[in-house]
């Protein structure tokens, strides 16, 4: 049976694939007291010892304020220590699988959500064309936008069903030179009535 580790297995994501995973594989679930990723001769000790297949990175520091304060530390553990366990995956010839994430906010339900797209998926040099529902304030768009630029990647244009031009997420997309089209543009929504733009889908 081969045999995975997973770090960070106690986060939303990591419990989650530990969960799944639990029948399918051998399990390496270390705490941090266990694998300070941070800590490279730790990193490759462990890593050398317990020899995984497969490495499914989600340890990270993913509150956008903490570290917007504190700078230092997550470059230190999500930028670092990431290189820090790919290079250990390395030299024992494991595959290593990282998360990009970002973090989105909801205006409808009012809170943020972690997004988190495996680089096995989305990796450097893909081409990429978003395409969703409705255009609102345009916070999904942005973390897309976000996870693209992580990967390294070139995002060639989004497009919707239906944008609600009258919450400007469309407006704020096209000033970053994005490409934008929608199948239908709402202008309001005043007194019941709905208002579809008559012109072009884009401005």
């Amino acid at each position: 049976m081969k045999k995975i580790l997973i770090t960070g297995s106690t986060g939303f994501l990591g419990s989650r694939l530990a969960l799944y995973y639990k029948d399918k594989y051998e399990l390496l679930l270390p705490t941090h007291s266990e694998l300070n990723v941070s800590r490279e001769e730790a990193v490759r000790a462990y890593v050398e010892e317990h020899r995984p297949d497969i490495v499914l990175h989600c340890a990270a520091l993913s509150n956008t304020w903490y570290c917007e304060q504190h700078p230092e530390e997550s470059h230190r553990v999500n930028v670092q220590g990431t290189v820090k366990l790919a290079k250990a995956c390395k030299l024992i010839g494991a595959k290593f699988i990282f998360m990009l994430t970002t973090q989105v906010f909801s205006f409808t339900k009012q809170r943020s959500y972690d997004v988190c797209v495996s680089s096995d998926y989305l990796c450097k040099g893909d081409k990429v064309l978003f395409i969703d529902d409705f255009l609102a304030n345009g916070n999904a768009a942005k973390g897309m936008i976000d996870l693209v630029k992580k990967a390294g990647a070139e995002l060639v244009g989004m497009g919707f069903l239906i944008e609600k031009a009258f919450q400007h997420g469309g407006d704020e997309l096209r000033d970053m030179g994005i490409h934008v089209e929608s199948l239908a543009i709402i202008e309001s929504l005043d007194n019941c009535q709905i208002k579809i733009k008559e012109d072009g889908h884009n401005r």
